[in-house]
């Protein structure tokens, strides 16, 4: 063999050993680190005051949840993140100070200021352009005022929107003080609690704007552009009655407790009672209305309108004035009118006592029912319908239609609520 190609041979032999080699090397190298991060920028409205902008911080909600503070001059953030993966955005604006409250709402991106609408930012690196602005919110501001003059301080108010989502929280200070903004602009309705944790007798109202105990009863306030002040709650002391606390008709029985129309029993303990599970007598039911009608300065005749209520009765007064009134008639029989005071009340006479009480004139009666078990030769056909559609009493749903249960007795928290809806027919 001539030299040339010998040394062509070494050298094609030199170079496949030397590819071979640095193939190893490759191999054994170890892989570059992976570096999982979201960035952007946050601005704010035009006008913001300066400082706002160094308020804002970012969250990315994962697996983890991770955050970080903007930069204050340029709103240029960098999020770390432990490991790939989808990502939820969101900004917000928070005083670290607790002195300033930034009017600002939170945003969720690409731009929602709700999370179910948010969109998630898939992360297998580093992401970049997750730029978020944020809006101006709404403002509400107010007073929550105790009617027994006790320090309201530490009050809850609440700002809640559709479907009872908190929109708004605050609590009030020292004066009974309080102011929520940063609110998203939407119709919402506002309510106020406070509880007295030193007392097991007593506590407070929860109420809604205005004079309301329940939400669909409650000032609706739009706060697309709406910018309201002194919202003002008065929270009257009531007992309290644990019997009723966890009921469905708790609410309506806080009504009547702070109008002064009930009471309850009180306990040996100290404790209060309502019972709420307690049928309603026609005498009980007399009282309710009477003061239920604020009536003040009446005095009943010193003869009774029935055989069966002696002038002594406890509740003699109460139920003259309401036969007077001609709000109810009793029974005729062969000795004379009776009202018959210890036989409980049925739905249907409840029915009659309201519609009288509200003074009804020209209302005409459907000509269908409302209830399966009502029908129009009923004796209070007329006053069961006005009460159906004027939405003081809503029935029973059933498989075989709406329910109203005429022969029915009357419990005690289901009165709470038809005088709690009857009183709400003015407001």
């Amino acid at each position: 063999m001539s030299a040339a190609p010998a040394r062509a041979l070494r050298r094609a032999a030199a170079t496949a050993a030397l590819a071979a080699i640095g193939a190893s090397f490759l191999v054994a190298a170890p892989a570059q680190a992976v570096t999982y991060s979201i960035s952007g920028t946050v601005s704010v409205p035009d006008g913001a005051p300066a400082g706002w902008l160094g308020m804002a911080y970012v969250v990315a909600i994962g697996d983890d949840v991770e955050y970080v503070d903007v930069d204050p001059v340029t709103g240029a953030y960098t999020i770390d993140l432990p490991a790939g993966g989808d990502y939820m955005v969101a900004v917000a604006a928070e005083d670290p100070a607790g002195i300033e409250i930034p009017n600002l709402i939170p945003e969720y991106w690409p731009g929602t200021w709700y999370a179910d609408e948010a969109e998630t930012v898939t992360v297998a690196g580093a992401v970049t352009g997750i730029d978020i602005d944020l809006d101006y919110g709404e403002t509400l501001y107010g007073t929550v005022t105790l009617s027994d003059g006790g320090n309201a301080e530490g009050a809850v108010v609440l700002a809640e929107g559709y479907d009872g989502e908190i929109i708004g929280a605050a609590s009030t200070d020292e004066d009974g003080y309080w102011y929520m903004t940063a609110m998203v602009p939407e119709e919402v309705v506002v309510s106020a609690t406070w509880l007295d944790v030193y007392s097991d007798e007593t506590t407070y109202t929860s109420e809604y704007f205005l004079d309301a105990f329940r939400p669909e009863h409650a000032v609706v306030l739009d706060l697309g552009g709406f910018y309201q002040t002194d919202l003002w709650f008065t929270l009257d002391r009531i007992p309290m009655f644990w019997d009723a606390y966890d009921g469905e008709f708790y609410p309506e029985v806080e009504f009547l407790a702070s109008a002064g129309i009930t009471t309850g029993w009180k306990l040996k303990d100290g404790t209060y009672e309502y019972r709420p599970l307690s049928t309603v007598k026609r005498d009980a039911m007399a009282a309710f209305l009477y003061r239920l009608a604020g009536v003040t300065g009446y005095t009943p005749p010193k003869k009774s309108p029935f055989i069966d209520v002696p002038t002594t009765h406890p509740f003699y007064k109460e139920i003259a004035w309401l036969a007077q009134s001609e709000v109810t008639r009793g029974w005729t029989t062969s000795k004379g009118t009776e009202f018959r005071p210890s036989s409980e009340i049925g739905r249907d006479a409840m029915a009659a006592f309201l519609y009288r009480f509200a003074g009804v004139s020209g209302y005409t009666a459907p000509s269908k029912s409302a209830f399966v078990d009502v029908p129009k030769t009923h004796q209070f056909y007329t006053e069961i319908s006005w009460l159906a559609q004027t939405g003081v009493t809503r029935g029973w749903s059933t498989s075989s239609g709406q329910k109203f249960k005429p022969a029915s007795a009357i419990k005690r928290d289901a009165m709470a609520a038809f005088l709690y809806r009857f009183a709400m027919l003015d407001s």
